[in-house]
């Protein structure tokens, strides 16, 4: 914690006429200001120690904190498949992506149905928050056939906690389809390897506003990636001429609040209470 210089303290930093004593702290994450009213019977000179106490206690500096996001989660698979992790999917080379964002390996999910296995995520014992984004760079594998009436439609879905935030078809071949973005892009119908006989396509889906700010307050998050349609029977995924892959994955949580913090207790009013005690009784002893 940081506590600004004694010269950029506020004018009313402590003040008699105004029977006021105020407290100002800042930090980067963190914002505190707190007031403690001394009630002193200036007319009487005399100040009791019982008032001085209750007083105290129910002034104790209170706090608030600066909401701010922050990365709970990131994986790169470069060490396997890391913590929290399951279901369907295995970390493989990434081939001809490593040329666009993504590393040397990839956590690549060819499994088929209608909805297919997912691979999930799943996290526990988050902090407060009020939403999350999901970071991701996407792999599009191969010959996905959109909506065509016969090889398609070919679905990529995500969920958080059971719910859909995300189902588009995608396409290799300029066929209709309902994901047309564009801005995210990272390459488009290039052959990057794997079977060799279809164009493949990359997407960095942090920049797609599905992922960002997630309405979220659980404690605890499961995240699915998973493909869906007719296509995806029998012509998507496990005859390995369709497949999705998932890297750089990160998960950030919105509007956490660090912990409050007790800066004054009822100890510390005690001790307050305590050198004022022996201050009136010094000025009474002086006085005779």
């Amino acid at each position: 914690m940081h506590c600004p210089p004694y010269s950029n303290v506020p004018a009313n930093f402590y003040s008699y006429n105004n029977n006021r004593f105020a407290l100002d702290f800042t930090s980067t994450y963190l914002y505190i200001k707190g007031v403690i009213k001394i009630q002193v019977n200036l007319t009487m000179k005399k100040l009791t120690f019982s008032a001085l106490l209750s007083t105290l206690a129910i002034g104790f500096i209170t706090t608030s904190a600066q909401a701010t996001s922050v990365t709970i989660f990131s994986e790169d698979f470069e060490d396997g498949v890391g913590t929290g992790f399951s279901g369907a999917g295995s970390v493989q080379g990434s081939q001809g992506y490593s040329n666009f964002g993504f590393g040397g390996r990839f956590l690549r999910n060819v499994r088929a149905g209608n909805p297919a296995p997912s691979t999930r995520l799943t996290l526990t014992d988050l902090p407060s928050h009020t939403s999350i984004d999901i970071n991701f760079l996407l792999a599009i594998i191969d010959s996905w056939d959109g909506n065509h009436p016969t090889f398609g439609p070919d679905f990529f879905n995500v969920k958080v906690d059971g719910v859909s935030i995300f189902s588009e078809t995608f396409d290799q071949w300029n066929r209709p389809k309902t994901y047309t973005s564009v801005h995210n892009i990272l390459t488009s119908r290039t052959n990057l390897g794997f079977t060799g006989r279809f164009p493949d396509r990359a997407y960095d889906m942090a920049l797609e506003e599905a992922f960002q700010g997630i309405a979220h307050t659980s404690d605890t998050l499961t995240i699915e990636w998973f493909v869906s349609g007719t296509g995806s029977l029998g012509n998507l995924s496990e005859s390995y001429d369709e497949s999705f892959a998932i890297d750089n994955v990160e998960v950030v949580l919105n509007g956490v609040v660090p912990e409050p913090l007790t800066i004054l207790g009822a100890g510390t009013a005690i001790g307050f209470g305590a050198a004022f005690k022996r201050t009136l009784a010094k000025k009474k002893v002086d006085k005779g």
